[in-house]
């Protein structure tokens, strides 16, 4: 609703209203209003013409562009039907309308305009209560050539009942219960009654006769309203609305109707007359979806919604999420680049710290080798003193495969340069006694000597 604005004209044989209305933080505010008297002598084309005139003007004077405009005429050239139809229809409502519309009102399809509104829903009973509201083609002819001569388009025509009706709930909200609205204008009464928020009936009564017989006719069917509608436990509200006085209008209802009375202050939206009452109900749909929604304008014919202002608003909310998105990307970027450092970072030191736990898991190993081999005592000699007694005398050019130690035998078996030169030094080490080859040297594939030497351990060094 926000930014949002719309325009209401209610067109009668001798007047012209308008009412632009914008919506904001504050809600909904009048924008302007302005009325045109219209001579009810002159020819209808020069009405028509003068009309047009002055709603161009209106719409230059106040920059109105995209703005929806609504447009009202008189309630008693509409007919509107209260029906119930099988729920199997709803699919196809208006179709089925069309080509039942002599059941229900005295014209042919093709003679009509005709737009409806689905009152309730039975989905238990298989049922669905529906209000037709049709006029002739020939009657809203001259409001389709005004709003053709309208520059800025008109996108839709109803009645000034549902017009009026509109303006109650906007005003009254979401009132409960059956209401009975009395709309008194300069050449007659309209009786409407809306229950749930939706438009149930409406009645146009002209100005004939006498006040003492207006009254009566506007009581007798007030009377009528109340007991279709209304509740015998409570009274039924009635609202005066319209161009007469609430004192006027309430002096031709008779008190024993039993109605409770009462009157809406329109200086609570800031229209100055009561004439502008239903332009407001018109311009509020450019606003917000009121409940009654009728469109009698045939679709051809209707201004289509410019979406220029749209556009630009999403444009704008598109920019403004872009940037947000640039910058929350920015900031996600950043961060990601400070973690994936930092992952790199955490990376390195677990390699690291696997390389210190690898090795010593290792030096583990070792230790308990060590310790493994310095508890061995096959014979009367500690496998620890052979060993080191071997790694000091052994060349580096010798290399032991197998060792075997039982008892004092010890056998070494392996390669060297020179496995020839093993014998002495062997003979050298005080614990080592009876040094000999077990086998023949031969040469390996490498090139070096394979020996077998045996020998005997003394236990002390």
């Amino acid at each position: 609703m926000l930014f949002k604005s719309g325009v209401g004209i209610e067109i009668r044989n001798n007047q012209v209203n308008l009412v632009y209305l914008k919506a904001s933080f504050k809600g909904i505010t009048l924008a302007a209003e302005s009325g045109l008297s219209l001579d009810p002598d002159k020819p209808e084309k020069e009405r028509l013409n003068e009309a047009a005139a002055f709603i161009n003007e209106f719409t230059r004077t106040h920059r109105i562009s995209a703005t929806p405009i609504y447009m009202g005429i008189p309630g008693e050239l509409a007919v509107l039907r209260r029906i119930e139809l099988p729920w199997a229809v709803r699919e196809n409502l208006r179709g089925t309308l069309a080509y039942e519309m002599e059941k229900y009102v005295p014209f042919s399809a093709e003679d009509v305009c005709f737009d409806f509104q689905i009152l309730s829903e039975d989905k238990a009973a298989e049922k669905l209560t529906v209000m037709l509201m049709a006029v002739r083609k020939e009657d809203i002819a001259p409001f389709l050539v005004i709003s053709d001569l309208v520059e800025k388009g008109v996108s839709g025509i109803e009645i000034a009942p549902s017009a009026v009706a509109n303006f109650y709930a906007y005003q009254a909200g979401n009132a409960s219960g059956s209401s009975v609205i009395l709309y008194s204008r300069d050449n007659g009464f309209d009786v409407l009654c809306v229950q749930g928020g939706a438009l149930v009936h409406s009645r146009s009564i002209n100005k004939t006769g006498g006040k003492e017989e207006r009254g009566s006719a506007v009581a007798a069917h007030l009377e009528k309203v109340k007991e279709v509608f209304g509740d015998p436990k409570r009274p039924m509200r009635l609202i005066l609305l319209g161009d007469a006085s609430a004192d006027e209008t309430r002096a031709q209802i008779p008190g024993a109707l039993g109605f409770d009375v009462t009157t809406l202050d329109i200086r609570g939206v800031g229209l100055s007359a009561e004439r502008y009452l239903m332009a407001f109900g018109l311009a509020v749909k450019g606003i917000q979806d009121p409940p009654i929604q009728v469109n009698l304008m045939p679709p051809g014919l209707r201004k289509k919604p410019d979406r220029t202002s749209y556009g630009v608003m999403v444009v704008l909310c598109a920019l403004l999420i872009l940037s947000a998105a640039v910058w929350a990307g920015s900031h996600l970027y950043n961060q990601r680049r400070i973690l994936n450092a930092l992952d790199a970072e955490l990376a390195r030191l677990r390699t690291e710290a696997a390389a210190v736990d690898q090795m010593q898991a290792e030096s583990e190993k070792i230790k308990k080798r060590i310790d493994y081999l310095a508890s061995l005592r096959p014979g009367n000699v500690w496998v620890m003193d052979v060993l080191r007694e071997l790694s000091q005398v052994l060349p580096m050019t010798a290399w032991v495969d197998d060792l075997k130690l039982s008892g004092n035998e010890l056998t070494l078996y392996g390669t060297a340069e020179s496995a020839s030169e093993l014998i002495p030094m062997l003979e050298e080490v005080p614990i080592f006694t009876d040094v000999r080859f077990l086998s023949t040297i031969r040469k390996g594939r490498d090139g070096k000597e394979i020996f077998r030497i045996g020998l005997k351990v003394s236990g002390q060094p």
